[in-house]
């Protein structure tokens, strides 16, 4: 009994500050942060250190629970045995058939599940009305998957088919340029476009004016584990597990790389963190990259941060010496890694990025420095001129800005597409894009004529209707046509216009109910699709 309240209040504690970044209940996955990461451990110093309020009111928290149970536990067997027997038992009986009513949530068949949070508040109150030990026990030990047929086969490719054949693409000539895909750590829209924010990425905003960008671009989740799959997959994740680490990692997936590799192309996959983190070095080892370079690669130890990996200038320049060394066309992801905690600057630039009293913001800074010394470097190689460079980030990060931390900001991140030699790629578009667009745009721009798996599309297809997909809560929310319609277990939850009504205050689906309809059945499709095909193991082609 004891053991079990001061695990409760251990996994409540992780949620004191890591919703923060997640916006939701933490689940079962949370054991991978410790099998999977191999960072961790080292990390647990730096955590106490930067959250040892968090270890302190966890401990004090215990300590209070036990001493409670203590006296309670002397009470009680002081009076045992005084007073009536039978009825001790009886309401010992009672009391435990209290805690099991609770737990169920009432007398229903179907015992009290996560989704039902969503009967009881609005979308964003959610986390509040469930609690991390629940969160935990219902996701243990299950895939949270289950077959949806919300359609017959031969309407639900008509709605929505993610496996994407060349004769259906828009597809331009076939190119054999490079590609160098960028992910940054943490890059959300809040610190590209907002006013008071622009001072922290002045490199970025001068690629962006060069480059075609994509002004309504959103995340399809709110962690690294989830962007990466979404980019380089074209795969969301859309349930509680990330699909490269949960139940169904097993399943065959393809990637960018595998594709290219197809058509010549050498690929690899860039991280300045300890190999392993996150299964980043087995998910590229599974989707066909050639090669993998991390932490472990990396030649000069004097350049580690002392936590986390590698600081991302040093590892940048890393980067174009080994892209030096390989044979054209190729194909090469890198994932950054100073803007995240503990944000982290090299001593030499304490005083420059310092403008902020935000840790983070002026990592984001540092972050966007280093990332102009890459392309300063560029510059001067052979390669250059004849690569496409794709730039956006892995999901967003907290902040308590109102436009930026509802659920449509909080997904907001930046697409660039910027090729030195192609004056097509410039200019600002409005279309709503996805993560997993990335995919089939590049295969779309470089003319890859065989047949692909995406729940994107090509940013550059006009003859589609971009949109976007998330999951978080329990709750899936689509934006598509100038709105975003959320929808939980079996029901429409609210319809918002995202040009109109950006805070997401009007809910129009009852007002607005054809449109509410229409993106629900265009969900649901989509949910279909994806849950029978991780279920059945069919995410290629």
């Amino acid at each position: 009994m004891l053991f079990s309240v001061f695990l409760a209040i251990l996994l409540s504690a992780i949620d004191f500050k890591y919703f923060e970044f997640t916006l939701k209940r933490t689940t079962s996955d949370v054991s991978s942060f410790f099998t999977g990461n191999a960072e961790i451990w080292s990390l647990l110093p730096q955590l106490a250190t930067d959250f040892w309020y968090v270890f302190f009111l966890a401990a004090l928290m215990i300590y209070g629970s036990y001493k409670l149970f203590a006296s309670t536990s002397a009470m009680n067997i002081e009076n045992f045995g005084k007073g009536n027997r039978l009825a001790n038992l009886f309401f010992s009986i009672l009391i435990l058939s209290l805690y099991v009513l609770m737990a169920r949530g009432g007398t229903q068949l179907i015992p009290l599940q996560i989704i039902s949070a969503t009967k009881y508040t609005s979308p964003t109150n959610v986390p509040i009305v469930l609690n991390t030990p629940f969160t935990v026990a219902k996701t243990l030990g299950k895939s949270t998957l289950e077959p949806a047929e919300y359609f017959k086969a031969h309407e639900l490719n008509k709605r929505f088919n993610p496996v994407i054949s060349p004769e259906l693409s828009y597809s331009i000539q076939q190119k054999q340029t490079n590609v160098v895909l960028i992910t940054l750590e943490s890059f959300s829209n809040l610190f590209v476009r907002h006013k008071n924010k622009a001072y922290l990425t002045p490199f970025f905003n001068e690629l962006k004016s060069k480059s075609l960008s994509f002004e309504q671009c959103f995340a399809n989740g709110k962690k690294s584990i989830e962007g990466i799959p979404s980019i380089y997959s074209g795969i969301p994740t859309l349930s509680e597990h990330p699909i490269i680490t949960g139940t169904y990692s097993s399943n065959t997936i393809n990637s960018l790389a595998s594709y290219l590799e197809k058509v010549g192309y050498s690929t690899s996959f860039f991280h300045g963190g300890r190999n392993g983190t996150m299964s980043f070095e087995s998910y590229t080892a599974r989707t066909g990259f050639d090669e993998y370079y991390g932490l472990n690669e990396y030649p000069n130890e004097d350049d580690f941060d002392g936590t986390w990996g590698i600081f991302d200038e040093p590892y940048y320049s890393f980067f174009i010496d080994e892209l030096n060394k390989t044979k054209e066309p190729f194909f090469s992801g890198f994932f950054s890694l100073s803007s995240h905690h503990p944000y982290t600057i090299p001593t030499q630039y304490k005083d420059r990025f310092s403008r902020s009293k935000d840790p983070m913001e002026n990592a984001i800074a540092y972050a966007d420095y280093a990332l102009s010394t890459f392309f300063e470097n560029a510059k001067k190689q052979p390669w250059y001129k004849n690569t496409l460079f794709v730039l956006t980030a892995d999901h967003t990060t907290k902040t308590k800005n109102k436009l930026y931390g509802n659920e449509l900001g909080q997904y907001s991140i930046p697409l660039l597409f910027f090729h030195p030699s192609d004056t097509a790629l410039y200019g600002t578009d409005s279309s709503i894009t996805q993560q997993t667009d990335i995919l089939p745009s590049v295969l779309d721009y470089i003319g890859f004529n065989q047949p692909f798996f995406s729940f994107g599309q090509s940013c550059f297809n006009d003859n589609q209707k971009g949109f976007s997909i998330q999951y978080l809560n329990g709750i899936y929310q689509i934006i598509q046509d100038g709105h975003l319609l959320q929808f939980s277990n079996e029901e429409i939850m609210g319809l918002f216009n995202i040009n109109n009504d950006p805070y997401l205050i009007n809910d129009l689906s009852k007002s607005e109910l054809k449109t509410a309809n229409a993106l629900a059945n265009k969900l649901k499709a989509v949910i279909q699709q994806y849950n029978n095909r991780v279920i059945e193991n069919r995410l290629t082609e």
